[in-house]
Parts: C-alpha cells; structure tokens; sequence
C-alpha cells in the first residue's frame, strides 16, 4: 500500500514538475488525519479547514495508525465510526 500511494506521489510530481511543494486534501482519510495530528476529540471544521500538514505529520500520523489494531484506533476520539478498519489504506 504505502508503495502504491509513494508511486503515486511521484507520478503526480512528474505531471506538475519538481517545484510543486503542496497537496490539497479534502474530505475522508486526510479530514481523519488532520483531526489526529492536531490533537482533536473529533470533527472541527473550523481547526481543520485549512490546516497546514506537513509530510512528516502525514508520515507521523499514517505511521501511528498502521501499528495499531482496528480496536485501538476505534478508540481515537478523532476516528469516525466505521473508518477504523480502512483509515490505513486511505
């Protein structure tokens, strides 16, 4: 998986070229991501809208999430119902 979505980064670095420094996100996976990485007990959109993700926070949070088990993860209070057995695989 994380080898599919590192492919996906550089094809997508080839079509818009190297000086392209920033993905836009919205929605699902990366709303989930944002919400964790900014310490929030669920949705925000006020805190999320906009919120600034570096690639180590991505890789940080992305990390976390992939060593724990679906119950552990169902216990973060940013994790939406349902999203914990995929929230892994984007």
């Amino acid at each position: 998986m994380r080898a599919e979505a590192a492919h996906a980064v550089q094809k997508a670095q080839r079509t818009v070229g190297a000086a392209a420094q920033t993905l836009i996100g919205l929605a699902g996976t990366i709303t989930t991501l944002a919400a964790i990485s900014l310490g929030l007990e669920g949705y925000d959109r006020e805190a999320i809208h906009h919120a600034h993700l570096g690639r180590s926070d991505v890789e940080e949070v992305t990390d976390r999430l992939a060593s724990m088990t679906s119950a552990e993860r169902r216990e973060l209070p940013a994790m939406p119902a349902g999203r914990e057995d995929v929230i892994v695989a984007g």
